[in-house]
Formats: C-alpha cells, sequence, structure tokens
C-alpha cells in the first residue's frame, strides 16, 4: 500500500550521505527554496540543485524494483505546494 510505499522511500532517504539528506530534506519537507538552502548551508544553488537531483536519481535506482510504483515515487519526490 501507499504507506509501506512511503515507509520504503523514507528508508531510501535516510540511507544518503548526510550533506545530501539534509538538503533534499530542506527541499521536499522543509518547502525551502534552492536559494535558500544555499544561503542557510553557504553554498551555491547549483551545488543545491546537483544534490537533489544526485538525491532523487539515487532513490530512484533503488526503488527501481518497484516499477509499477515509479509514478507515485516520483510525484513524493518532486511533490511541493
Amino acid at each position: 500500500d501507499d504507506r509501506s510505499l512511503i515507509a520504503l522511500i523514507e528508508e531510501e532517504i535516510n540511507l544518503l550521505p548526510p550533506r545530501m539528506k539534509q538538503v533534499f530534506e530542506m527541499s521536499r519537507k522543509d518547502f525551502l527554496s534552492n536559494k535558500e538552502i544555499a544561503v542557510i548551508l553557504g553554498t551555491t544553488e547549483d551545488t543545491v540543485k546537483k544534490q537533489i537531483s544526485n538525491s532523487i536519481k539515487a532513490i530512484k535506482i533503488k526503488m527501481g524494483k518497484y516499477a509499477g510504483a515509479s509514478i507515485i515515487v516520483m510525484e513524493i519526490l518532486r511533490y511541493r505546494p
């Protein structure tokens, strides 16, 4: 079900390298802009974009065995109100 899928995604997020996880969560959970994240972390917006992109790629690869759920996974990973 959806809750199991979300739990698996959360597990994969927790396995990301610490800085990548931090950037990903600031973007997708705290809904901060790339610029805001860059200022807070003292880095560039390009670095933030790359970290988010790499996070999504890593999670997609690890979730590949759940191919039927790939659309749901992508919506969860890209969701930003």
